[in-house]
């Protein structure tokens, strides 16, 4: 389940977002990130304002379409690390799991 969180996070998501892709719930979800988080793989956001973009500010963010400073500024965004990347692109045989050694 770690490596399928990783993938459904290539592009960044909230909580509610990775329960629907997943058909999981949001209890299992947190724990997942949080192993997910303190192993370097993931890290949690704001979706409000120039923290969250990879540089340039929001106008380069891809990410842009779903943030709004001014409606929601409490959203809170996954994210994968160069960590995360790395493992999302290791594409492990079925049954293989990089997280896990």
């Amino acid at each position: 389940m770690l490596t399928e969180v990783l993938r459904a996070l290539s592009e960044g998501s909230t909580l509610s977002e990775l329960c629907q892709r997943l058909g999981s719930t949001p209890q299992a979800l947190a724990q997942i990130l949080e192993r997910l988080r303190r192993g370097g793989y993931v890290v949690e956001t704001s979706l409000a304002g120039e923290e969250c973009a990879e540089g340039g500010g929001c106008a380069n963010c891809k990410l842009l379409k779903l943030c709004s400073k001014a409606k929601a500024p409490a959203w809170r965004l996954w994210r994968l690390t160069a960590k995360g990347r790395a493992a999302v692109a290791a594409r492990p045989s079925p049954g293989a799991d990089p997280l896990r050694g």
